[in-house]
């Protein structure tokens, strides 16, 4: 009875020559080599690592011949004038959307330099690393959730110190959801579950608190995110349970409250112009806000193209205007244009093994580095923009 051919003749032929050219035995039409498999495997493999090894050099050299430059032709805003060029991160997956892209999103890359962490409750462990944030020294802040305490580690991700434990006293933590740094590195640190905020200092001394439980102007029920304005200090603070945006000087007085008619902010970014980048996990949108609280316009839809958007946890805004959005359920993050939420970069998809489920992203106050909390991974990743390698 005549065996059915497993491949075809084109791939058969392929792989023939290819075993001649490397002094294998050659293969059956059915794909088959009893005396010779594991050599077939390891012609497979090496000619894999051969086209990675030619896309990885290619790929280098179209980044190091890459400039920017000034044309009257191509510019996506249309007009003339200077090509807007968009950072980009590459990691260990590549993605060129389109031609565009290639043109315009390489510039200022970012690479995955490290990651550490592990469950568990020891130092320098997690369980569930939910917030994270970079102060003007380099050390990354991991809010652990779990642990219910903040760990600080210093740019290589070696463990310096941590502070806070389980409790509802003074200084001492219930499921700390995020964590952000000010211009003097204090501490503030949504206190989810004690419905307030806890302002530590540089090494996690207690200064003061804000809120309590309830509905009233500077209460809470379970404030999952607090973003700091640079230019006066105030924080913002998603008031998850009371749809609204509170915002308290520095110093811990109730300013304004900002209703949301029909969101539950999980996150929030304040930009240097005082915009609000609003992230609702339920609703799986970013609403865009102006300093006084007007929406401006709405980005993403539920879905897992790009721009779009499955649990967003996340969402970080930039000097220049590009939102890094924690797209939890669809295992990535994203970076967006803000003017229309156009995908720019992914690292990570629904099928990779990067990220579980991305939380928060912090970037250092020089931009050089991002890191991201992976919550069900129990680690935190580091990227570095590829010049300061």
């Amino acid at each position: 009875m005549e065996r059915k051919a497993k491949y075809p003749d084109g791939l058969v032929m392929f792989l023939d020559n290819q075993c001649k050219k490397h002094g294998i035995q050659s293969i059956n039409q059915d794909g088959s080599n009893n005396n010779n498999a594991l050599q077939l495997l390891e012609l497979q493999l090496k000619l894999t690592q051969q086209s990675v090894q030619l896309l990885s050099d290619q790929l280098n050299q179209l980044l190091n011949n890459m400039t920017v430059f000034n044309t009257n032709s191509v510019n996506r805003h249309g007009g003339s004038g200077s090509v807007d060029v968009s950072s980009r991160i590459i990691s260990g997956n590549v993605s060129l959307h389109d031609h565009e892209a290639k043109k315009y999103h390489l510039a200022n890359r970012y690479q995955l330099v490290n990651s550490f962490g592990s469950c568990g409750s020891q130092n320098g462990e997690f369980i569930h690393p939910f917030g994270v944030a970079i102060d003007s020294k380099g050390h990354i802040l991991v809010s652990d959730k779990g642990n219910h305490r903040v760990q600080v580690f210093d740019s290589q991700g070696q463990f310096l110190r941590t502070f806070g434990s389980e409790g509802h006293g003074d200084g001492e933590l219930m499921w700390p959801q995020s964590v952000v740094t000010d211009k003097d590195d204090n501490i503030i640190v949504a206190d989810m579950r004690n419905h307030r905020i806890q302002v530590f200092d540089t090494y996690g001394t207690f200064l003061f608190k804000i809120g309590s439980q309830g509905v009233q102007d500077g209460q809470f029920i379970m404030p999952m995110d607090v973003s700091i304005e640079r230019t006066s200090g105030q924080l913002y603070v998603c008031d998850y349970f009371n749809n609204r945006i509170q915002i308290f000087a520095s110093t811990g007085e109730h300013v304004r409250s900002i209703a949301l008619e029909d969101q539950r902010p999980c996150a929030i970014s304040v930009s240097v112009d005082g915009g609000m980048y609003v992230s609702d996990k339920d609703t799986n949108k970013i609403y865009v806000l102006d300093r006084e609280g007007t929406l401006i316009k709405v980005l993403g839809s539920e879905g897992s193209g790009d721009g779009q958007f499955n649990n967003p946890e996340g969402v970080l805004v930039d000097d220049q205007g590009k939102l890094l959005v924690c797209d939890s359920d669809n295992h990535r993050f994203q970076i967006l244009s803000n003017n229309e939420g156009k995908c720019l970069f992914k690292a990570g998809a629904t099928n990779d093994d990067l990220f579980s489920c991305p939380t928060r992203a912090a970037l250092s106050p020089d931009g050089s580095t991002i890191a991201v909390a992976d919550m069900y991974k129990q680690k935190i990743f580091v990227f570095r923009r590829a010049e300061e390698l």
